[in-house]
This record gives C-alpha cells, structure tokens and sequence, in this order.
C-alpha cells in the first residue's frame, strides 16, 4: 500500500473508513505535501458515499501543488485510483471498484483500459446496457487507433459483450477487429457466439447480424454462408433463406463444399415447403448419399456428417418406403459411427456401469432439446409428472436450451432430480453424462438434432433408447427404439438396427390438453352453420402434392364444404401450391381458407374446434395434432402406411377405440374423408366414441403408461446386468 503507515494499511484493508479518516489526517498534517495521502482520504470518502467531499480534497490537494506537473499529479492520482479498483474487484466488490473507475474516467475520458475494466465491472453488477458503450466513448476509441490496451484485455471485453444482443454490440465487435492477432481469429469468435445465439439462445435475428458482420470482411468464409440459410429458415424468413441457400451453392467449389451446399438447400426448401422444387432436390440429395454409402467415405468432416444425418429425416416426408428410407438411415448412421471412430476416438470409451445394490433407485438420463413449448414437451411432461421419484433417480440433460422459460419451469424443473446444461461441447457434454454414471438413456430428439445424435454416438450411458422426438436414428449406439402393437407393422424388426421395445399398448399418454377461449368463429369465415368444415394443422412439409389432392377429391365430393388450413411454411407458396391443385381438381378457391397462426397453443386448440373433420398428412401423419384432434372428440381421416411416421395416427385411433377414418388405400381416404362429410350423424357417433374414450383409453391414462414406461426400464436393465 503506497506510502500509507502499517496502521493506517490495516484500517484500509478492512474498510475501516471511520477510524481510518482521523488517522490518515493526522498524517497530513503531519506531512502535508504527502499527496498520495490526500489521494487515500478522498477515496476514503468516496467509498463512504460522499462523493463531492472526495472531488473536493483531491482537486484541492492538485491545486496546492504550483510547481509540479498537472499531468503528473493526475496520473499519481489516478495510479492509486487504479490499484485500489482492481484491489476491490479482486474481492468482488464491484460496485466500489465500479464508483472509482467512473471517477477515473473524470480524470483521464481518453483512458482505454479503464473504459474497458468499467465494461467489465458493468457486466459483473448485471448494469450493462448498450447505452454504456456509447457513453463511454469507448467505439469511438478503438477506431480512432490512438489508445493502448492490454490485449487479453481488450479480447476478455469482446467476449463479453459479444453475450449482449445490441446494435452498438455489433459496432463494439467491429471496432476491435485491428486488435485481434488476425481477421481470422476475429472471424471465428464472431460465427461461434452466432450459433450460440441461434440454437442456445433462440435469438436469431441477432444471429443474422453477427453473420453478416463476418460476411463483410470475410465473403467467402464457408460456414458463415452455410448458417446463414439455417438462421434464414428459423425465423421462417424462407424467401431470404432459398436465395441465401443458393448463394452458398454457386459459391462452392470443392466437393465437399458442394456436399454440403446440397444438404443446406435441401433442408431449406424442405421447410419453406416448396412443393416445386422439394422432390427433385429429394432425388439429388439421395443420389448424393447413396454415392457416399457406397464409397464408405470418412474425408467428412464431423460436422458435416453431423448435418447429413438430420438431413435424412426429410425423405420419410416424400415417400412410404420402410425398407428404403430405414437401409438409408441406418448407413448413414453406421458412416457417421465411423467418421467419429476416424475422428473422435478418444472420447470414445465404454460407459461406467454402477451395479450398485438390488434396491438403489435406477439412474434415467433424458437429453432433449425439446422440452418446451414443442410438441415433444407438451406430449412428454406426464411422464416426468408421473414418474416414481423413489424408484428412479431421474436426469434432463438439457440442448441447446436453457432452463429459464416459463414451460420448462412448470412442467420438469421440479420434476426431476437434476438438470444439467449441455453446451456445444461434444466432448464436455459426454463427460457430463457419464460422470453422472446413468444406467439408461433416452434420446427424445432422434434424428431432428445433430448435437444429440453426437452425444448418443459416443455411448455415454450403459443403455440406450430414442423415444418420442422421430422415428428411430438406426446408430449402432443406440440399443433401443421405443414404440407399441400399432405404430409399426409385426415385421417392421427386419428394419431397424436397434432393437424395437413394444410398450403394452401405447408409446405415449397424454392426461389431456389446455383449452383458451376460441377465437375463430364460422361468422368470421362466412360459413354458414350447415357447412361442413374440414381442417389440416401441418407444416408445409407435411403437404405432400399426394396427399392434398386426395383432400381435394374429398372437397369436390362434398360440395357444402369447406377447408381450413394451417401451418409453418412459406406462406404465398404454399397458398399458391394448394389454389393450383384444387383449381386441378375442379374446387372452387373460396372453399379454402388459410389461416394465421395462433397466438398460443391453447387458442390453437380452442379454435380447432370449429372443425367437423380433421384431414390427415401422409406419408407423415399428424402426432401431437392427431392427439389435440382426438381429445377434442373430432373424427379424424388418416391414411396408414408402413413406415413410423406414417402409422401415427392410427396407432392412435386403435388405442381410443375407433376405426372409422382409417384407410389403407387412397381410395379409403377419400371415402372416409367424403362419408363423414355427408353423414352428421356418423360424425357425432365418432365424436360419442372419442369422448367415452377420455374414461378408458390407455391413450389419455398417462399414470398407467408411466407406469408401463418404467417396467420397461426395469426389463432393459434386468436384460444388461444378466449379460
């Protein structure tokens, strides 16, 4: 401590400013040209609140000092300044070393590693805004060049306020481009807090702008074009998203850029629901892959093997083709196994199995990135609301998500016994999962995240399952699939890699859904009470140009009809897609009427029934619409098929005991879609059956399917440890 006595250090160290003040005056008197003292009693006073009484002594004790330098005097000043602060932050004192650092700037404005420390101690007292950055001056500042800063220093503040979504924010990052050691270190940090913006964060928009920002100094950088597109399609910016997809494409060169190129504008068009464009890109992503199965390639990198496993998902939207679309997932998954064999084999280990006793609690990990407002969360709570807390010690493990959302916090935050956040770190994320030493595992995004496929290809846990989030990921990880009697056929085994675990009678349970008050009226619409209203709830995806003309051939039959539709996808297009094809099919435009998206779900659900028939998707059905739709007592009309996706609805209908709506055929569809339309009453018998089945179904007894859920868990490890 500069020149003060060892009592007066003592005093000062334990913030003692009462009896520190007396004593530190006396030494002035003392020794009055002493300034470092006069220094030491203003911050005394500054520490104690009394600001004007601080300024005064120091500004005093400068003016005092007639031959010496004013610049030296300030810089003596603010060298105690300065110490004192970084003293104070050290034992996170902030708001203290805060106070002194905004004296400091009084005293030198142009002092760049004080601005900086100030940003620093702003983020840590919770206070930053972006109003800070332009108060300080400190953009200004780093673009002019003139100022020095210690260069961890000023990386250490970018870092942090790159965690602050703001436009000054993007400036802020801007200007500190000429102090990273090159634009390409710039460039990476810049893209990676992008993706933790978009997947983790869900702030998208801001996503974009930090994308675009690397963009102008680094155009032709691949995965800053490659995200671009996907951040596109999340804020359903389609438009932009296509022509951003297509960029990419003409600027890629290499295979592999071209690889991937293929796969982003693939997915894009697959949800823009461009139903022009969907199959041939269909065509020519699989002809892609098949080359690549054939050539057993392990040159991908794992990321973009990562992105080509989610990819295939898309083909169980084009077509019913159990035996082709399964042999394709399931090599890609064996080549993605591989890559991460090539790759990664040091994260590559056999999980901890604890024995343990015969009585301790069974350990169940679920990881997700879906439990929230999703469908997979709406559908998957019961079985966190139901689990048997003395039997089963249960884990979420947490994806691209945080546990601060209103749906996470009513729904499993206290459900469980712990809930852990993964981060985009594969291998932390793994060693997460298995120093928490889990006897089972359940994936429940499946194929819909790559991140999760990752963390499930390195066997983090003894037992593993997909349930729920898709159809099966067919990795060689992976030991089980969960599914029931209906949701695939008695042969479906030959099929899958992993082996299938049939629940008693249904894979999922739901104990109902929450209904707001309607805000859809027939009056709205012009429809007058006789007409008969059908209605489809689905992405544009699900919209295969199939089955939409068969729900065109049910309109045309049904002639005092109308159809209410719905669901994400580029609007004008999919309007566009639906107008042509009843224009084909001979119906009127204004028997169709689209309608906005709801406010929430409850409304959703609250205005879906205004519907007397429901119309199934195919080769995708419906899930948690299909559920919503049979709650509501509504018949429903669905078309079976062969594969997961395509059996849905009716593994659904079984379970609550109605068969009439179901087709095998086409021909069935139409004829179900066109007799329920006609014949009210058979509508209200259907109804009647729906209704009753709230008291019987296993379909709405989410106890007992828990119940089931956990025997199943029981079976699996039996079948483990008795290898």
């Amino acid at each position: 401590m500069y020149s003060l006595q060892e009592g007066e250090q003592q005093l000062w160290l334990q913030g003692d400013y009462i009896k520190f003040i007396p004593t530190l005056e006396a030494s002035i008197q003392a020794n009055p040209t002493e300034l470092v003292n006069y220094w030491y009693l203003g911050l005394a006073y500054l520490l104690q609140g009394e600001e004007e009484t601080a300024q005064l002594i120091w500004l005093s004790a400068a003016a005092e000092q007639e031959s010496e330098d004013s610049n030296d005097i300030l810089s003596s000043l603010v060298q105690v300044l300065n110490i004192e602060s970084d003293r104070l932050s050290s034992i996170k004192q902030y708001a203290k070393a805060w106070a002194i650092r905004h004296h400091i700037r009084e005293f030198a404005p142009q002092d760049l590693t004080n601005l900086l420390k100030l940003i620093d101690l702003s983020i840590k007292l919770e206070e930053f805004t972006e109003i800070s950055l332009k108060e300080f001056g400190i953009i200004e500042l780093l673009q002019s060049g003139t100022a020095a800063a210690d260069s961890d220093l000023i990386m250490s503040t970018f870092n942090q306020v790159l965690e602050h979504p703001a436009a000054e924010t993007l400036s802020f990052a801007e200007a500190c481009l000429p102090y990273f050691s090159s634009q390409a270190e710039w460039v990476e940090k810049i893209i990676d807090a992008a993706a933790i913006y978009a997947s983790e964060r869900k702030l998208v928009l801001f996503a974009i702008a930090l994308i675009k920002l690397c963009l102008k100094y680094a155009p032709e950088n691949i995965t800053a074009l490659g995200y671009l597109p996907k951040f596109y399609t999340d804020c359903h910016a389609y438009a932009e998203a296509v022509e951003s997809a297509k960029d990419f494409y003409r600027r890629s060169n290499t295979p592999k850029e071209l690889f991937f190129a293929n796969c982003i504008l693939f997915r894009v068009l697959s949800h823009q629901g461009d139903w022009n464009e969907i199959p041939m890109a269909g065509i020519k992503m699989k002809k892609i892959i098949e080359d690549l199965i054939q050539d057993q390639s392990t040159q991908l990198s794992l990321s973009q093997i990562r992105y080509l496993i989610v990819i295939t998902g898309i083909f169980l939207y084009l077509e019913d083709n159990i035996a082709e679309n399964r042999r394709i997932q399931n090599e890609v998954s064996k080549l993605f196994a591989k890559n991460i064999e090539t790759n990664s084999a040091d994260l590559i280990k056999p999980p901890t199995v604890n024995l343990g006793s015969k009585t301790r609690r069974l350990k169940i990990g679920y990881v997700a990135s879906t439990l929230r407002n999703h469908s997979v969360g709406w559908l998957s709570r019961w079985l966190f609301q139901y689990h048997d807390r003395e039997a089963f010690e249960i884990y979420i493990y947490l994806v691209h998500q945080r546990p601060n959302n209103h749906f996470f916090d009513t729904w499993f935050a206290n459900q469980v016994d712990q809930v852990r956040i993964l981060t985009s770190d594969i291998a932390e994320s793994v060693k997460t999962i298995r120093d928490d030493e889990l006897d089972i595992l359940i994936d429940l995004d499946s194929v819909t995240l790559d991140q999760t496929c990752t963390i499930m290809a390195f066997k983090p846990a003894p037992i593993q399952a997909t349930w729920l989030g898709y159809d099966a990921t067919g990795l060689p990880t992976i030991d089980y699939f969960i599914a029931d009697p209906y949701v695939l056929a008695d042969d479906a085994q030959a099929y899958y890699q992993e082996k299938i675990w049939r629940l008693p009678s249904t894979y999922i349970a739901v104990t109902g859904f929450e209904l707001d008050v309607p805000t859809l009226r027939r009056s709205d619409l012009n429809i007058s009470e006789d007409a008969v209203i059908y209605w489809s709830s689905q992405v544009g995806l699900k919209r295969n140009p199939h089955i939409v003309r068969l729900q065109m051939k049910i309109l045309r039959e049904v002639p005092n009809s109308y159809f209410l539709l719905k669901g994400l996808g580029d609007e004008s297009i999919l309007n566009s897609f639906f107008l042509k094809i009843a224009d084909e099919e001979g119906v009127s435009p204004d028997r169709l009427h689209f309608l906005p998206k709801a406010e929430n779900e409850y409304i959703h659900r609250a205005n879906l029934q205004i519907a007397d028939v429901v119309l199934d998707t195919y080769p995708y059905n419906g899930a948690t619409t299909t559920l919503e739709t049979l709650w509501a007592g509504i018949p429903l009309v669905t078309r079976v098929g062969q594969q997961f996706s395509a059996r849905n609805s009716y593994a659904f209908m079984m379970n609550v005991g109605v068969t009439e709506g179901i087709a095998w055929t086409d021909e069935e569809y139409v004829e179900w879609g066109t007799r329920l339309g006609q014949d009210e009453t058979l509508r209200q018998q259907v109804s009647w059956k729906l209704k009753q089945s709230r008291h019987t179904s296993p379909l709405w007894n989410a106890k007992q399917f828990t119940h089931e859920m956990e025997n199943a868990y029981r079976e699996m490890w039996a079948i483990h440890i008795a290898k």
